[in-house]
């Protein structure tokens, strides 16, 4: 649950009282009307049958009271594309529907339906009239549910006559606008001198990036006191204290604190974690984001359940010792390039910690922190560390009233219909294992070396420097000491540095008695004696990356994960 707040009844309870004792639904008080209204939620394909939390009837005083509700027809339901590969927004789409077979769309889900119908079926209508049915200028009406044939309002309404009524008379409602307030949309029936109507509510959820997104070392808004609005607990814990550097760092590209142990007291490698990295301090390496939502109109969650839902498309490699070439691990498409749905997440398994979805002053949020571990013990061979991804962040609702809202984990996959413009954003990181005791570190130069690794139970303990030139290929190094034939002559030891062909370079030791200096292919590698000396055959390996696309970055736009490393 939220955080409480001091709540005042005495508006609820006046409210209650208000809506309770509104203008009955005859304009006679005491008559009903005999051309009656019947309102439906939206977020229901009403071609298929299948509800996405939607179509419910609101039966009794619910829809005057109540209210229909859907989502602003800003999305792309059918997941239909422009030339250039944008979005058809459903609004502009005089159709929205699938063909057979179809996996990434759906049919229009996010039309209301109306039925106007004799309040008896059975008997006729005592007056002679037509009925008029009103509807506002912030919707469209449509005879389909895919829409395709559109109805015109004229400025004085619809007029059916007694004999359309023979059968039930059905309009499907398109909002083409957010609502200003609950419940602002009206249709209204008049006939013989009476009326009966519904409200409705159409939601939407803004977000201008520009103002409305951190992603930058320099800013520092704290949730809770700078962003008052952004007060769910854990999203608080993450951003204000887990998520935040050394040097107190909340947003932007950085080493931060992860606001959690590598791993749980008593594994392997507790006490070494421990003993590198006291305290808090920065444990991870990447990117930190905030995104700020406007949901429209205040008090929309009265009626639908948010989530802030994201989609991530990404590649990662690592080059590991023995290996010359960057290895690529598991990489990650969006759904739809999956053949799952446009709108369906993969990247949203928390909700608890990194979203905000409950509205408090119709603001919510979420974050994220694409990162890496700074340290990988249990993986001493990783030289380089890359990965690149991009996102698409956006909020998707689904209906309150006769669904299961969205609460804990339920996240990825298909759930509701999206209410807010996508927002495509990145992170990019290329780490090199570091001198720094062995962290993985961000790497901005065109050519560097991961730093030399030993091979276990290595008895020396002197230190190997690295240097490379831009010349220098991506490829993999082994160097390995070797004591020469002639004993007690350490003039006849020697290194060999060898690429991962065999190809390399060996040297004596240099005249200061102390060192070894090797170089091939622009990689010179200097070797130097410590107090206890170098055993036979004892080994280090390194790797080498030449690469113009290094970059370590998190900020707003899409990104071309699918270029080489």
């Amino acid at each position: 649950m939220k955080e409480l707040k001091h709540v005042s009844y005495l508006p609820v309870l006046l409210w209650c009282v208000t809506a309770y004792t509104q203008t009955p639904t005859s304009k006679t008080t005491g008559f009903e009307c005999e051309v009656v209204i019947d309102i439906y939620n939206g977020l229901k394909d009403w071609t298929s049958g299948h509800a996405y939390s939607g179509g419910q009837l609101l039966m009794g005083d619910d829809k005057q009271m109540i209210g229909a509700v859907t989502v602003v027809n800003l999305n792309n339901t059918d997941a239909d594309l422009n030339a250039d590969g944008s979005d058809i927004v459903d609004l502009d789409d005089n159709m929205v529907a699938i063909s057979p077979g179809t996996t990434i769309g759906r049919n229009e889900i996010d039309l209301m339906k109306i039925v106007i119908r004799k309040r008896d079926p059975s008997g006729p209508l005592s007056g002679s009239g037509n009925v008029i049915f009103k509807a506002p200028p912030s919707v469209r009406l449509w005879s389909k549910a895919t829409k395709e044939v559109p109805v015109m309002v004229p400025p004085g309404g619809i007029t059916i006559t007694p004999a359309e009524l023979a059968s039930e008379k059905i309009y499907y409602v398109e909002a083409i606008t957010a609502s200003s307030t609950m419940r602002d949309i009206k249709f209204e029936i008049e006939y013989n001198g009476h009326n009966d109507y519904a409200f409705a509510t159409a939601v939407w959820v803004d977000i201008d990036p520009s103002t409305q997104v951190w992603s930058s070392n320099t800013t520092v808004p704290v949730l809770g006191v700078d962003l008052p609005d952004a007060d769910w607990i854990w999203m608080k814990e993450s951003v204000n204290n887990s998520w935040v550097s050394a040097s107190g760092q909340r947003y932007g590209f950085g080493p931060h604190y992860s606001g959690q142990p590598y791993y749980g007291s008593g594994t392997p490698y507790q006490h070494v974690l421990t003993s590198l990295l006291p305290g808090i301090q920065d444990k991870e390496n990447g990117g930190r984001i905030l995104f700020e939502f406007t949901v429209k109109p205040t008090g929309a969650e009265e009626l639908v359940d948010f989530d802030c839902a994201r989609q991530k498309k990404a590649r990662p490699y690592q080059i590991v010792d023995f290996i010359e070439a960057p290895l690529s691990l598991a990489p990650i498409n969006f759904p739809f390039e999956a053949g799952k749905n446009i709108e369906d997440a993969n990247d949203d398994s928390n909700n608890i910690s990194d979203e905000d979805k409950v509205p408090t002053n119709s603001k919510i949020y979420s974050a994220d922190r694409p990162a890496n571990w700074i340290i990988q013990p249990e993986s001493p061979d990783i030289g380089f560390k890359i990965n690149k991804i991009t996102f698409i962040e956006y909020v998707r609702l689904q209906v309150k009233k006769g669904a299961s809202p969205i609460v804990g984990n339920l996240g990825n996959g298909l759930f509701g219909s999206r209410c807010s413009n996508k927002v495509e954003w990145h992170c990019v990181y290329y780490f090199r294992r570091s001198t720094a005791d062995r962290k993985l570190l961000a790497d901005n130069a065109v050519v560097s070396a991961s730093e030399p690794n030993k091979t276990t139970f290595f008895g020396g303990n002197g230190n190997v420097v690295v240097n490379v030139s831009s010349t220098s290929s991506t490829d993999s190094y082994t160097i390995m000491f070797h004591h020469g034939d002639t004993p007690n002559d350490p003039s006849d030891d020697g290194w060999a540095l060898i690429n991962s062909v065999g190809s390399g370079d060996f040297a004596f030791r240099n005249p200061d008695g102390q060192s070894w200096t090797l170089s091939y292919d622009g990689v010179t590698v200097n070797v130097f004696e410590g107090a206890v000396p170098f055993n036979n055959d004892e080994t280090y390996y390194f790797n080498v990356f030449n690469s113009n696309s290094k970059l370590n970055e998190i900020g707003l736009g899409k990104f071309d994960v699918t270029t080489a490393p």
